[in-house]
């Protein structure tokens, strides 16, 4: 019982990860329907900062973290601005999708330029003593991730619920002509999406980068999110936040008791891709994904 407990902890807690990655992606798709297959290298950019301000640059934590959150707002805003603004109203779904798979390799070309393709150590951010719970032991990068996905949840209840542009952007996610329409600035929706997004990569990164090794591999973390924003629809916060908590459980279930059953099987790393493709056809919108319905 007490396997079965530290098992599903854990697998709540790299949820939580897998839940605002996917948040980042969904306020992308939700604003400019763009489906973004660049954002695993958002997430590598996010974390290959983080090592250049943490080790190359030796500024400290609190340093570092404000110099994230603008590289990525930078990032994005070029991206939108340079490359994805043009396609509107120019191209079809699959010449912006093609556009984003280019951008991937673009932006991986550029950190392995800069950085190599060797293994890298960030320094840890948090203190490496787990939590206990009684005899669970939680690692406090796993509390961590969950402590930064729940004040992204609430800022973001709060700012699209409360302030201006975040109704704005809402309206722009609904209906864009209609938001057009109003007087709203579509663009600088579009921009401020894209920038919320790549911060939220970056922490994604921050994180993920401090579980293991630092590797341009990093961007793989893209194999487990399509899952989860399929699972919960892809213009619902609120499902991709259930579903990520939802795939992180059954991956930690199947590492704990059908790896060790198969051997060198790594069943654990096929339960993600197996859930999406059962999930396209039971449930091809998601949980709270909008069904569309066309009449002929």
């Amino acid at each position: 019982m007490v396997y079965f407990i530290q098992l599903f902890m854990t697998g709540i807690m790299v949820g939580g990860i897998y839940s605002l990655a996917a948040t980042g992606f969904v306020i992308v798709y939700r604003t400019s329907k763009v489906l973004n297959f660049s954002y695993g290298e958002f997430v590598l950019l996010g974390a290959f900062i983080t090592y250049l301000g943490l080790v190359q640059l030796n500024f400290p934590i609190w340093v570092t973290l404000p110099m994230v959150i603008l590289c990525m707002v930078v990032v994005s805003f070029i991206i939108e601005r340079l490359i994805l603004r043009p396609l509107v109203g120019r191209s079809t779904v699959i010449n912006t999708i093609m556009v984003t798979i280019g951008l991937s390799m673009t932006l991986r070309g550029i950190v392995r330029i800069i950085w190599g393709s060797q293994h890298l150590v960030l320094p840890s951010i948090v203190p490496l003593t787990p939590m206990s719970l009684g005899v669970i032991k939680i690692p406090s990068l796993y509390l961590m991730s969950i402590s930064i996905l729940t004040v992204v949840l609430v800022s973001l209840g709060i700012f699209f619920r409360k302030s201006i542009k975040g109704i704005a952007m809402r309206a722009v996610a609904n209906d864009e002509m209609g938001a057009y329409t109003v007087g709203i600035n579509i663009p600088r929706m579009l921009i401020l999406a894209w920038s919320m997004a790549g911060v939220i990569a970056g922490f994604t990164g921050i994180i993920l980068a401090n579980l293991s090794v630092l590797h341009i591999e990093l961007k793989n973390i893209m194999i487990v999110i399509f899952p989860v924003i399929i699972l919960g629809g892809l213009e619902s916060i609120k499902g991709a936040v259930i579903a990520g908590f939802i795939i992180g459980l059954l991956e930690y279930l199947s590492i704990g008791y059908l790896d060790p059953i198969f051997g060198i099987i790594p069943i654990s790393q096929i339960v993600p891709i197996s859930v999406l493709l059962i999930l396209i056809l039971v449930y091809p919108y998601g949980f709270f994904g909008i069904k569309e319905i066309e009449r002929i």
